[in-house]
């Protein structure tokens, strides 16, 4: 059970998140595994569904994606970012991916135009996995 005083503090810390980021919602969960894992619930993945990141990340990543019955597909990185490649991605995409997991690696932000080209081309979820570049910037 959580005490009134570790409520308080999670409310605060989603208000600072929502402000910072100009959001209308925020949760706050455990880990960035939780994260994940609500996301893939809340997107209602199931055993049909594959979903494409990068293997060059923590295990987290794509547990979140095995938590919510679906399979990972996994995409290899731009040498220079680490990065998930955004034209190997879209070689990957078929009739059964429903999201891509990009995974801003080291603090290096992933090219976020192109893979919302391929959302808006291929009618797919993106989800930004941060927990490795938390705060950064893409493009300024």
């Amino acid at each position: 059970m959580w005490s009134n005083e570790q409520v308080l503090l999670w409310h605060r810390h989603a208000n600072a998140i929502k402000k910072k980021f100009v959001s209308k919602y925020c949760s706050v969960v455990s880990s960035g595994t939780a994260a994940l894992h609500l996301v893939g619930k809340s997107l209602k993945w199931s055993s049909k569904d594959t979903v494409i990141t990068t293997p060059i990340t923590f295990l987290a990543t794509s547990n979140a994606i095995l938590y919510c019955g679906a399979s990972p597909s996994f995409v290899d990185v731009d040498p220079s970012t680490f990065n998930i490649c955004p034209k190997l991605t879209e070689n990957a995409i078929n009739s059964n991916t429903k999201a891509i997991i990009v995974v801003h690696y080291g603090g290096n932000a992933c090219d976020m135009n192109e893979f919302l080209r391929l959302k808006r081309k291929h009618k797919l979820f993106i989800i930004e996995d941060a927990a490795h570049g938390f705060m950064g910037k893409y493009k300024k």
